[in-house]
């Protein structure tokens, strides 16, 4: 599977930044994934969990978010987001 760049960016920092495999994403209309090579398009983020599958160690992270929007490439997703918090 391949690997494409993934970012979650507040207005006070960027929160993480990674290459990933898979990211799964709380839409308003409900959850969705990305993998790499996805179709372009802009959604709206719903307050959730985001869940990141790191290409490099095949970690899966967590992260809670506040609600924001999703840019989405086939090379990159960036997440602008109000608020994110890595969940243990």
């Amino acid at each position: 599977m391949s690997a494409f760049s993934f970012q979650i960016i507040t207005p006070e920092a960027v929160v993480f930044e990674a290459d990933c495999k898979e990211i799964n994403l709380p839409g308003v209309d409900g959850r969705f994934g990305v993998l790499a090579g996805h179709m372009n398009f802009v959604s709206l983020l719903a307050p959730g969990t985001v869940i990141a599958e790191v290409a490099e160690t095949g970690n899966v992270l967590k992260f809670e978010i506040a609600g924001g929007f999703a840019d989405v490439t086939s090379g990159r997703c960036v997440i602008l987001v109000e608020s994110a918090k890595a969940q243990a």
